[in-house]
């Protein structure tokens, strides 16, 4: 058995990443041929090394993993994972809607649309003298969202 693997060229970690599940699955006698690209091509390949984060809403997700969504590009299709999303990303009782996004996650489980490899952690720093920064907050993918409570920053 063999497949190709994807990986953007930009995102070293990535690339290593994709060499190290080829490495592994070769000692159990599979193939992978990776291919470190400029840009992203969704077609012409297997499988694809990305990295996601939902970090501020879980809607997020609905782009991602509904049938036709705008950033699904693998042509995943579940209908009932659609039918969740909906009605999730609609319901403002926050107890209703965190159950429907916990049916979501059970449902893309029996046939995901993506094999989680890891999370990237990182740390981050500042000067000393930045004050006002939280440090409880979960950046996410790329570190998005280290900005987020920018206008509570000082200089001390």
């Amino acid at each position: 058995f063999s497949f190709t693997l994807m990986a953007p060229e930009s995102e070293v970690e990535r690339v290593d990443m994709a060499k190290l599940v080829a490495d592994q699955l070769k000692a159990v006698g599979v193939e992978v041929k990776v291919f470190p690209l400029a840009s992203w091509d969704w077609t012409g390949y297997d499988s694809y090394l990305v990295g996601e984060a939902f970090i501020f809403d879980a809607d997020q997700c609905y782009a991602f993993y509904t049938t036709g969504g705008s950033n699904n590009g693998q042509g995943y299709s579940n209908q009932k994972v659609d039918e969740l999303l909906a009605r999730a990303r609609h319901e403002t009782d926050l107890s209703k809607r965190q159950a429907l996004y916990g049916e979501f996650e059970v449902e893309q489980a029996k046939n995901p649309r993506v094999l989680l490899l890891n999370y990237l952690d990182a740390f981050y720093v500042s000067k000393s003298q930045i004050r006002g920064i939280d440090e409880g907050k979960i950046l996410g993918h790329h570190s998005r969202g280290m900005l987020w409570n920018v206008e509570n920053w000082y200089f001390e």
